[in-house]
């Protein structure tokens, strides 16, 4: 249902700019997002957050209720639906509030591709403001379904999440992180070359976009080594 959701809004921002470029009227392609359109675009996006913040709370609902009736006296067997349901329950409501923010970054991005004004600027923030009300709710709830969990801002949240995860999780996890840092690295890397070429190629100034990758580059790449060397130092 998320997926179709975010297809059709896709769909919807792809059909717009085909129609709009329909018109040959460049002007207006390059600087679509007036008023009237920020706040639409804005409003249609707001909704879809707040449909997929809505459904991933009934999600966390549902997986705390099949956690509550996990740590009451039941069967191997009931004990096994259960937990299978609050597995399938919890990731489904991770996966939506994961889309829920894609959704809020693609407003921010199509308003400030259609060159809005400042006060379409502080409306396209709506869907975010959604995004983050639902992410902090889910932080409580990670904590409700396990009292192991670190709650939200804890000095050693990493280390802890980890720690209450069994060995295949756990195992899952590191393996699915280290593969992730590595995309994310090459991923960067390519970021920072099409913006180099592309501020040389147009004279457009790019140096503050470059600059950002390169404190994530210089995050992600030694962070993590330092911490190998310092264990290894041990």
């Amino acid at each position: 249902m998320w997926l179709f959701i975010l297809g059709c809004f896709i769909g919807g921002i792809i059909g717009g700019v085909i129609g709009v470029a329909q018109n040959f009227n460049i002007k207006r392609l390059l600087f679509f997002a007036d008023f009237k359109n920020s706040v639409t675009i804005s409003m249609i996006s707001t909704i879809l957050t707040l449909i997929l913040a809505l459904t991933a709370y009934i999600y966390l609902r549902s997986a705390l209720k099949n956690n509550k009736v996990l740590e009451s006296n039941i069967y191997d067997e009931e004990a096994d639906i259960y937990e299978r349901n609050y597995n399938i329950h919890f990731n489904r409501a991770q996966i939506l509030i994961l889309i829920s923010n894609i959704v809020a970054f693609l407003n921010l991005f199509i308003i400030v591709l259609g060159h809005g004004s400042l006060n379409v600027y502080f409306i396209a923030l709506i869907p975010v403001c959604v995004t983050a009300i639902i992410s902090i709710i889910n932080g409580i709830y990670i904590h409700k379904l396990d009292s192991r969990m670190p709650k939200l801002g804890d000095k050693n949240y990493t280390e802890k999440r980890l720690s209450v995860m069994d060995e295949g999780k756990r195992h899952i996890t590191l393996k699915s992180l280290f593969k992730v840092n590595a995309v994310t690295l090459s991923l960067v890397i390519v970021g920072l070359l099409f913006l180099y070429f592309y501020s040389m190629a147009t004279g457009d100034n790019q140096s503050i976009g470059m600059l950002v990758l390169i404190i994530i580059f210089i995050y992600n790449s030694l962070t993590y080594t330092f911490k190998v060397a310092k264990y290894y130092k041990n």
